[in-house]
C-alpha cells in the first residue's frame, strides 16, 4: 500500500474515532492524491450528513409513532389518505385545549430581603426532573444563586405562595429550607 494512504488513514483514524466503511468511503469519494486535511474536510462533512439525516430519521421516526398511538387511542383514523380526528379526538381535543399549557403554576414571586441567608437544598427524583427545572428556574428569579446544581442561597426569604407551589406539585418532601444564623467552618475543640 502506498505510505501516502497509509500515513492518512493513521492520521484520520488517530485524530478521531471513526467507522471502517466511512475511511473507505471517503477514500473512495475524494479525488486522487487529496491532502489530509481534504481527507479530514470530506470525513467530517459525512459525519455531518450522517448526523442529519440520523436526526432526520429519529424526528420521523417519532411523529408515525406519534400517529400510531393516536390511532390506537381512536382519536384519529385514516380515510382516503387522509387523516381525521374521530369524535373521541375531537372531544379530546376540546379537552386539552381547555387545560392551561404549563402544569407548573406561573406566579411573579414577592422578593423580601431578611437578615439571614436562606439555604435550599433538593434533591429531586430524576423521573420528577421538569419539576426540578421549574424549582431552579424560581429560585433564580428569587435571587437565589447557585452553589451546587441542588444547593443555592440568598438573602431574600421564600415568599409563603412558594413553599404553597412547592406543596401543591408534591415536591416539599424533597426539599429542604434553612435559616442560617451563623456562618464559617466549626473549628474542631481538642
Amino acid at each position: 500500500m502506498n505510505s501516502k494512504i497509509t500515513r492518512d488513514i493513521l492520521e484520520t483514524v488517530g485524530s478521531l474515532s471513526v467507522a471502517t466503511g466511512d475511511i473507505v468511503a471517503t477514500l473512495l469519494e475524494s479525488p486522487y492524491g487529496a491532502s489530509y486535511n481534504e481527507l479530514h474536510k470530506n470525513l467530517k462533512g459525512r459525519e455531518a450528513r450522517r448526523t442529519k439525516k440520523e436526526a432526520a430519521r429519529q424526528a420521523q421516526q417519532k411523529f408515525y409513532s406519534a400517529i400510531s398511538r393516536l390511532k390506537q387511542d381512536g382519536l384519529i383514523q385514516q380515510e382516503a389518505r387522509r387523516w381525521q380526528l374521530t369524535s373521541q379526538g375531537k372531544k379530546k381535543l376540546s379537552e386539552l385545549k381547555q387545560q392551561p399549557i404549563s402544569p407548573f403554576p406561573v406566579r411573579s414571586y414577592r422578593k423580601t430581603k431578611v437578615n439571614h441567608p436562606t439555604l435550599v437544598i433538593f434533591d429531586i427524583p430524576e423521573k420528577e426532573r421538569r419539576k426540578r427545572y421549574w424549582l431552579r428556574t424560581q429560585l433564580r428569579a428569587l435571587g437565589f444563586t447557585m452553589l451546587q446544581k441542588s444547593v443555592w442561597l440568598s438573602t431574600h426569604q421564600l415568599p409563603l405562595e412558594f413553599v404553597e407551589d412547592l406543596s401543591l406539585l408534591k415536591l416539599l418532601p424533597h426539599v429542604h429550607i434553612f435559616s442560617i444564623h451563623h456562618f464559617g467552618t466549626l473549628e474542631s475543640t481538642e
